[in-house]
This record gives structure tokens, sequence and C-alpha cells, in this order.
């Protein structure tokens, strides 16, 4: 059937919470494989260590003394990894919502010790992710906001959903939240404290369980929103825009990946993970007047296909987004540090980009997106504002 069978690692910063494989099948032409398939395995054992290593490389050598013990993280690993296989087993078929074929998913059992697997078509041959530091444009969110008004569409129609009470564990609320704790004194001392005078305002936000459980579920019922499944860690380097014979990125998402943080919750999360963090703060304020609008717009298209309508207001659904910039302060301050640890901040000849240059990017993004999330915090939410 076939001769022989090459995996390679192509991890890189693709999988954080995993190991992605390109798994290539070859027959009688050993040098061109005849068919080729992404397999996505959940990272465990030693693997965890080095993600201990890379969160305390991030801050200049800090120590992190309050991680995660191993076995709680690999309970954490595999968590992800299921959340992904539910994700796949319910919404690969969403009109207008685009994401990979699957061919075969497989849950991880730490009792059994059963390791999780997916296999999925592999799309490298005609898409590619446009990686964090380059800026999502005006079309391009436009274009995930049509997706996401899709996605959610889908969901609320659906008389009985069958994800139902599936998506209930959350990654981003934290009891504990030991990390967050010393993303914060990292922050405070990164770049002679480039972000400190922003980021210690959010130490309750990031630190106490309360304010992450209301923005990102309790705002439902204080708004009347509805409450829906989100990807989570929607971002750039999770699109695959499809690209042309000459390899340069077209307006049209081939697909969306990574579902290992989907949750039930606000149906603003996503839309404001997109617009902090992967697009620079001048392209976001021009969006911001009217993103919303299309959205309803969009949502609203899809709704009366089916006879229905959003139940929720565009100043509804704009408050939730609001307070989900509150929450994604921490993200967008963090990710100098994280690429930097992760070496992903590298020279790039073909961009003519320096990795510094590459990393001023961010830095700025980072800045206006504090900003702006301190004056939401203010307006919305002053009794979360650490003094």
């Amino acid at each position: 059937m076939f001769d022989h069978v090459e995996a390679n690692d192509i991890t890189h910063d693709k999988g954080f919470a995993s190991r992605v494989y390109q798994v290539k099948l070859f027959a009688s032409d050993p040098t061109t494989p005849f068919y080729t398939f992404i397999m996505k395995i959940p990272r465990c054992g030693n693997e965890l260590k080095n993600i201990d290593e890379l969160t305390n490389k991030m801050f200049e050598g800090q120590e992190n003394k309050n991680l995660d013990e191993s076995d709680s993280a690999e309970t954490r690993m595999v968590d992800f990894h299921n959340a992904e296989c539910d994700f796949y087993d319910y919404f690969s078929e969403v009109p207008g919502f685009p994401v990979p074929k699957v061919y075969y998913a497989q849950k991880s059992v730490l009792e059994k010790n059963q390791l999780g697997v997916i296999f999925m078509e592999d799309l490298s041959e005609i898409s590619k992710t446009m990686g964090f530091v380059k800026s999502l444009m005006v079309d391009q969110v436009k274009l995930l906001v049509e997706h996401l008004a899709a996605f959610h569409a889908f969901q609320i129609c659906e008389e009985k959903p069958k994800w139902e009470g599936k998506f209930n564990k959350c990654a981003f609320i934290d009891e504990k939240n030991d990390i967050g704790k010393s993303a914060i004194e990292g922050l405070k001392v990164f770049k002679d404290g480039i972000f400190a005078k922003e980021i210690v305002k959010f130490y309750t936000v990031i630190t106490d369980p309360d304010p992450p459980k209301y923005i990102v579920r309790g705002i439902c019922d204080n708004l009347g929103l509805p409450s829906v499944v989100c990807i989570g860690d929607m971002h750039t380097n999770n699109i695959l825009w499809q690209v042309n014979k000459n390899g340069e990125i077209l307006d049209k998402v081939q697909a969306i990946i990574d579902f290992q943080v989907a949750f039930q919750g606000s149906p603003a999360f996503d839309l404001a993970r997109i617009l902090m963090v992967c697009t620079d703060g001048e392209i976001r304020r021009e969006l911001e007047p009217y993103i919303f609008d299309y959205y309803m717009e969009k949502i609203t298209e899809r709704m009366s296909k089916v006879g229905k309508e959003p139940s929720f207001t565009v100043n509804e659904f704009k408050k939730a987004y609001e307070f989900g910039k509150i929450h994604q302060a921490l993200t967008v301050a963090i990710l100098v540090p994280f690429f930097t640890a992760m070496g992903t901040l590298q020279d790039d000849d073909e961009a003519g980009q320096t990795k510094d240059e590459k990393s001023e990017i961010l830095i700025h993004r980072a800045k206006l997106g504090l900003e702006d999330a301190v004056k939401a915090l203010e307006e919305l939410a002053p009794q979360w504002i650490s003094r």
C-alpha cells in the first residue's frame, strides 16, 4: 500500500499545548509523498517541564515558583486536547465557519494511559498564517467577524444543542492564577517598566477569579446575551489564509484552527481577542466605531434564514466587548516576552524586519491596548482597579 512514512515536527509556534507533525506517506517514488496529513498530539511528561522553563525565561530569568505541579499540568493538557476533539465533533460542518477536515480524533484518558491524537487534512500547500507581528487589516477583521457571526448564529438557532454542558471548563478562569501573578511581577520590570504604569491597575482583574468569571460568563446573564461556545484562542497564528500561486496571502480564510481552550461564554470574547491581540491599535480604533454594527448585520442575516433574529442589541454586545478588552490586557502585554522566550522573534530578511523592530511593533500594540483597556476599566468597573 505504501513504502514508508515520514513524520516531521512542525510545531515551532504552531502549538503550545500540543506537538504538531506533518506526516508524509510514500509509495513507489521515495522522493515524492502521495499523501500528507497533520497529526496533533498533546504534550506530556518531560515536555511539561519545558513549558515551565519557558515561563521562567519570559521575564529575564525571573523564577516562577507558583507553577502547577506537573501532574496538574498534564491533566490540563489532556483537558485541552479533549475539548478540541469535542469541538471538531460538534462544529466540523457549520455553514460559514471554515475548519480543517478531521479524519480521526481520539481523546486522552490518563487512567488508561491512552494518548490522544487528531489526524486532519494538510492545508500547507494552499494556505498559511500571517504570524503574530503583522497586524490584521480592516477587511480581514470584517471577514473574521462574518465567520464569528455565522458560528454564533448556528449555535443560537439550534433548538436542542448537543454540545450544551460540554464546554464548561474554561482556561481563562483560574481560582489560583499563580502564573498571572508571576506575569504581573515580570511585566512591571520588563523593558525598564514600559508597561508598569498600566499593568499594576489590572492586578485584581488578573489575580482575583471573580472579574474573569463575570467577563467570560456572568456578563451573559447580566446583559441578556446568549452564551455561546467561544474559540478562546483566536489569533493570527490560528487562522489559515488562502494563498495565490506565489504564496501571497489572499483576503479569504481557508480554515480556523486550534480549539483546545474552547469554552461556553460571552459572544464578544473572541472579537476582543482578535482586535486587542492581533490588530494594531490605530486600526482597532478605526474599526471600533462600526464593527459591532457589522457583526449585528451579519448575525441577523444568518438567523433570518431560519426565521429568527438576535435577542440582544448592538449596545449590549459592544459593552461585553469593552469588558473583553479589560480581560485581554495581560495577553496583549505578554506577547513580547512570550515570543522572545519562544525564539519566534527573529530577523526576517524577506520582510525587511529585524527582531528588534518586530518587538517594537508588538510593544506599541500593547501600549495602545493597555491604555484603552485602562479607560474601559475606569468607566465600567472602577472597583476592580488596583491602586
